[in-house]
């Protein structure tokens, strides 16, 4: 049961950071995926040679160096190596582990995007990443930019002439004689 760990932690990431590159299932799979994969090579070296936990903070520190260098961090695939290192797992605890990230993308992809003002995954991107969010960017960009100019253009159809009607009397003067402040002090509630 000390796999499921990792698997809490992603779906925290999915139902709370759901914009967050993250918990995209692109860094969801190839982020556990490499934790787990690096961690079970460095389990193989014998106790006798790398204590316990030497190991485990060598399957951290690779998995999050491997992460890095391929930009797929994933926190949840870390702690998945820190539990992987630091017990007796095998290598069917990978493809179980990913069959339970397989599962939590696809729940939070149909229970995140019930709500119309949610979205997950906002890129499935397995191949060219760059890309794909800057097409994102650019569609979100020109949407609201779209936004923007139609309700300047429905503000502008109104009577352009008239000022808003706390301007029509000009700008409030403040009184410069010291009986008329504290006349207005007096009058005033705090």
């Amino acid at each position: 049961f000390k796999i499921l760990s990792p698997l809490g932690a992603l779906m925290a990431s999915q139902y709370v950071l759901t914009a967050a590159p993250a918990s995209q299932p692109r860094n969801t799979l190839y982020g556990n995926a490499i934790g787990g994969i690096t961690s079970l090579i460095i389990t193989m070296i014998p106790t006798s040679v790398l204590p316990k936990i030497i190991r485990v903070a060598l399957a951290t520190s690779a998995a999050v160096a491997l992460q890095a260098k391929l930009g797929v961090i994933h926190p949840p695939g870390i702690g998945f190596a820190i539990t992987l290192a630091s017990g007796k797992h095998t290598w069917i605890d990978v493809p179980i582990l990913l069959g339970g990230s397989v599962l939590a993308i696809f729940s939070g992809t149909f229970i995140l995007n019930i709500n119309e003002k949610r979205q997950y995954p906002i890129y499935w991107a397995f191949g060219n990443l760059p890309s794909a969010l800057e097409a994102k960017i650019y569609r979100q960009r020109s949407s609201i930019q779209s936004t923007r100019t139609r309700n300047f253009h429905d503000d502008s159809d109104s009577d352009s002439d008239s000022l808003p009607s706390f301007c029509e009397n000009g700008p409030p003067t403040i009184p410069q004689d010291s009986a008329a402040i504290d006349k207005d002090q007096k009058n005033t509630k705090w």
